[in-house]
């Protein structure tokens, strides 16, 4: 956030930092002690206004405290073979936001939405934030859960009609550089109807050279039918698209990503993927979304004031009331 001074007022920016992360278990152990991850890395996280996580491993009964945030949790049931939960989400937000931000109904494990409102960050329309995470195919839990594609497919359906939408999370999904919107958009074809929008060609980068796999063509034809577009490689910040995982066995890769509409991509300052640390294979990754600016009047500019004057006409016997003054 930022203040600028004016004669006539202040000027106000609420920009809107939002950080992703797949922090592959929110605790961990020393010993006896139980640690939380987050706190290991106060500075970073205290530079997001809203923390989005992926794989907390979190259960009903746990509760995460970090100081002047708010967190709110998607438990995935536990398997009653398992010694602890899997997967999980959690957003955190920051306290003095709490009036701009609404936690939307969870039906999924995993998938959460926010509601950021206009009025409160001056934005052009309400802002929907989605957080998700779609287990890899050879994962046991991946042949028992819904299609998250499709209920998310669902989910954009509805809240892009109400406002624009950005989705981050671990997809899980190989892309390439393969296109994310309609390639052959042809916009002057009779049978197009008059109000479609045309797809916009948005070439982007990605240092992982893996094949496109059948999650990343999930997303890519999410991507086509929903709108929204991949920001990872495209941005001020990530040109390369660089590499979000970089896995013990395999070689680094893709797979955590952010997501919106094209018209958003002029109002985000910036998007980054960050160094990895030591308490994840995921790096995190963040974005700078850049509000309008609120004029605010001062108290000295809501009335008129008469203007300054030039100059100054001496009356006579003004040369004494000026020395007794």
């Amino acid at each position: 956030h930022f203040i600028i001074l004016l004669l006539s007022g202040l000027m106000i920016s609420r920009d809107i930092s939002v950080g992703f992360w797949n922090i592959d278990g929110l605790y961990y152990r020393v010993g006896n002690q139980r640690l939380c991850k987050i706190k290991e890395l106060e500075s970073k996280v205290n530079s997001f206004d809203i923390i989005c996580l992926a794989e907390t491993h979190c259960g009903y009964n746990d509760v995460i405290n970090f100081d002047g945030y708010k967190f709110f949790v998607n438990v995935r049931p536990k398997n009653p073979r398992a010694k602890k939960h899997s997967g999980g989400l959690a957003i955190g937000f920051r306290e003095h936001l709490l009036p701009g931000l609404t936690l939307l109904p969870r039906v999924n494990s995993e998938i959460m939405w926010v509601k950021v409102d206009k009025m409160f960050f001056n934005l052009e329309e309400d802002l929907y934030l989605g957080v998700v995470y779609i287990s890899s195919n050879n994962s046991s839990f991946s042949s028992k859960r819904d299609n998250i594609f499709e209920i998310l497919e669902k989910d954009l359906s509805t809240y892009s009609k109400l406002g624009k939408c950005l989705v981050c999370g671990d997809f899980n999904a190989h892309t390439g550089t393969e296109d994310d919107y309609c390639s052959f958009d042809e916009f002057d074809l009779p049978s197009i109807p008059g109000d479609y929008i045309q797809d916009l060609t948005m070439p982007r980068n990605n240092l992982d050279s893996k094949c496109t796999d059948a999650h990343g063509k999930q997303l890519l034809s999410l991507c086509k039918g929903s709108g929204l577009r991949i920001i990872n490689g495209r941005l001020l910040g990530n040109y390369l698209g660089n590499y979000t995982c970089f896995n013990h066995t395999g070689s680094p890769s893709v797979i955590d990503y952010m997501l919106n509409v094209p018209a958003l991509f002029p109002t985000i300052h910036s998007f980054h993927v960050h160094d990895p640390t030591p308490y994840s294979i995921h790096c995190i990754l963040s974005l700078v979304i850049n509000t309008k600016k609120l004029h605010i009047p001062t108290p000295s500019s809501r009335g008129k004031l008469d203007p300054k004057p030039t100059t100054y006409k001496w009356m006579e016997g003004d040369d004494h009331r000026y020395q007794r003054a």
